[in-house]
């Protein structure tokens, strides 16, 4: 058996020998039978375990074949263990238990074996004792117990409405902390329902949420982090009233002054009814996020002992506008000319004959419409609801001078924006980097109007450093520095590149 996945719980002994194997069990909820067989000594364990909802699980057998078999049964979860005693003594040249109670919060059971040898026994406390530990091989060699910690007051929080992100910052998504712990992921689900943020002496302890899935029911995750939480803050979201959850922010920094663990600090959640938080102590590094059309739909990150690092998958409902040049190989070039049929009566420009049309696909309505670029497309604005409502089209000619096209179809669409690029209802999860390993100096270009140049550099098949040429607020060219090392024996570079994403255009 592997040790028990909550570290909550509190484990006590074990007392006995040091022979035989490692052996532990672990109920989900409680112990409702308990098999003891006993001769000389206690010659095996095994136990049933039950659920919430009182299905029954049994454990394997611990120990060996022999001794007089006896099945204590406990009408949990009315009846629960509190206690253990017993001896242990020498046999056969080994040191075993020899005898062994149980006590619950209603009686005793026991003793079961021979109580000549060396006692023991810990003070009954009324914490519901949930599995049992310790070595074994023939005999029960040692045994010990996994006890409920004590209870954690959870707190509910209402948000402090009113309060909103500023929307006029960049968007980086996670994760945000240290580096140690393992990676987590709580997965996708279609709402975050209730979050719990364990704190202990002002640092975030672990985080454990309840989504909304996609069949309609809640899912509660793991624990993500360690126990020992002195305070538990509850957000319970109101779906009655379309609460959801939008966005995060925080600190994180070294734990105590130990500059080699990272843990998260501090956090705040956002929702579209206003802030909930801030939980722990605002200090160290701060992040967040920008809010925006989405929500926010599952959380990942790293975890041990504290909540090392968070980050979130977003289900995005925004606006974005592409923008490209392209290059043509050698060899024919063939224009891609877009029309067909919409809502006004006004005419685009006639299509060069000796263009060849594809299509139009839909239906018989609206009035005809089109357009032709003079040399290519290099925009596209699309707007949606549960229909395509509109296209917008933006040429350019052969010196790349642009020309913008009239909006064909009509003015609906989900998510009005004026003056809105492509508007996208995008049900599509939402993760931005970084990838890669967790080595090496963060390192962050900053913020500007467009990327103009990207050079890559490869040396046996692995980047080695990027470097890129950006457009800057003052229309000047902006170079980065060179991030990564050098010795690379090719440079790839890209040129001429548009590449825009925005969730709010006007």
């Amino acid at each position: 058996m592997g040790s028990p996945q909550d570290s909550s719980l509190i484990t006590v002994g074990p007392w006995g020998g040091p022979g035989g194997c490692e052996w532990n069990y672990v109920a989900k909820s409680g112990i409702a039978e308990i098999a003891i067989s006993v001769g000389w000594v206690v010659d095996s364990l095994s136990f049933k375990g039950v659920d919430d909802n009182c299905k029954g699980e049994y454990s394997k057998k611990f120990g060996g074949k022999g001794g007089e078999s006896t099945v204590i049964t406990i009408n949990w979860p009315k009846e629960y263990l509190t206690s253990i005693s017993g001896t242990y003594n020498t046999y056969q040249g080994h040191c075993v238990v020899e005898s062994l109670c149980f006590y619950t919060n209603c009686t005793k059971y026991g003793p079961y074996g021979c109580t000549n040898g060396t006692p023991f026994k810990f003070p009954l406390e009324d914490r519901e004792i949930v599995g049992f530990f310790g070595r074994a091989g023939d005999f029960i060699d040692a045994v010990g117990v996994y006890q409920k910690g004590p209870s954690i007051p959870i707190v509910t929080i209402k948000a402090n409405e009113g309060i909103t992100m500023n929307m006029d910052l960049p968007r980086q998504i996670g994760p945000w902390g240290g580096n140690k712990g393992k990676a987590w992921d709580d997965g996708l689900f279609v709402a975050v329902q209730q979050i719990d943020v364990h704190v202990r002496d002002g640092v975030i302890v672990a985080i454990q949420c309840k989504y909304h899935s996609k069949d309609d029911k809640p899912v509660l995750s793991k624990r993500q982090g360690g126990g020992g939480a002195t305070t538990i803050y509850r957000i319970e979201l109101e779906h009655c009233s379309c609460e959801n959850l939008i966005g995060i922010s925080g600190f994180y920094g070294p734990l105590d002054g130990n500059c080699c663990l990272e843990v998260v600090h501090s956090i705040s959640f956002y929702t579209n009814k206003g802030k909930y938080g801030p939980f722990g102590t605002e200090i160290g590094t701060f992040f967040n996020t920008t809010v925006s059309n989405g929500k926010v739909v599952g959380f990942h990150g790293k975890s041990g002992e504290y909540l090392d690092a968070i980050g979130w998958i977003q289900m995005v409902t925004g606006v974005c506008r592409l923008s490209c040049t392209y290059f043509v190989a050698s060899g024919p070039k063939t224009d891609l000319v877009l029309f067909g049929q919409e809502l006004v009566t006004d005419m685009g420009s006639t299509p060069d004959s000796s263009l060849i049309t594809v299509g139009p696909w839909g239906g018989p309505g609206g009035c005809e419409w089109n357009y032709v670029a003079k040399s290519g497309i290099a925009e596209i604005a699309i707007s949606v609801g549960w229909v395509v409502d509109s296209l917008i089209f933006k040429g350019v000619d052969d010196k790349c001078k642009g020309e913008y096209s009239k909006k064909f179809g009509g003015n609906g669409g989900e998510s009005k924006v004026a003056n809105e690029a492509i508007k996208m209802d995008m049900d599509l999860p939402r993760q931005i980097g970084p990838w890669g390993g967790n080595k090496g100096k963060a390192w962050d270009d900053g913020l500007f109007v467009a990327v103009q140049q990207i050079d890559v550099h490869v040396r046996d098949g692995v980047v080695v450093a990027i470097q890129c040429k950006y457009h800057g607020k003052d229309d000047k060219p902006v170079l980065s520095k060179r991030q990564g090392g050098g010795g690379a024996t090719t440079i790839n570079r890209v040129r001429n590149i548009e590449i825009f994403l925005y969730h709010q255009i006007v």
